[in-house]
């Protein structure tokens, strides 16, 4: 297995995290997040862990989460920290599985984002080093209804 080309790592950008997403399958599907699913109370979680956050069993397996999912809440920043150009907004995403998982939010606009709207996961840049290497992240962005 390649690390690089599953993460989406080019020689410019590394993952903040190895072993948070991946393909799913082939190369050519978009990146999912890898999560674990208890064999013993089917409880999903995020990131994988080793042991089941909920009934403490050992049988777990890794599993792809789903792609997309409602915003629970989330908040628009407008107070500068480092690497974080204002305004940034982060949000706690609900996932079909029963996952809640924070996140940054990418291509939004503040009509974009409600409570209950539907987001899909991409993998972004979310900070850069003083040597211009990109450090990514998954991220969630607002779905586009079509009319």
């Amino acid at each position: 297995m390649d690390e690089a080309r599953d993460e989406g790592k080019t020689d410019r950008s590394v993952p903040f995290r190895k072993g948070l997403f991946g393909p799913a399958g082939n190369s050519d599907q978009e990146p999912r997040l890898i999560g674990a699913q208890c064999l013993a109370c089917g409880k999903y979680a995020f990131p994988f862990r080793h042991t089941c956050i909920f009934c403490h069993s050992e049988e777990v397996e890794k599993t792809f989460l789903s792609r997309t999912g409602k915003i629970h809440t989330f908040t628009i920043c407008r107070v500068p920290v480092p690497h974080f150009p204002v305004p940034y907004a982060i949000g706690f995403v609900d996932l079909p599985e029963g996952v809640r998982i924070l996140s940054q939010l990418t291509g939004w606009s503040e009509k974009d984002l409600q409570v209950g709207g539907e987001v899909e996961m991409v993998v972004g840049k979310i900070k850069e080093t003083p040597d211009g290497q990109e450090i990514i992240s998954y991220q969630f962005r607002p779905i586009k209804k079509r009319i």
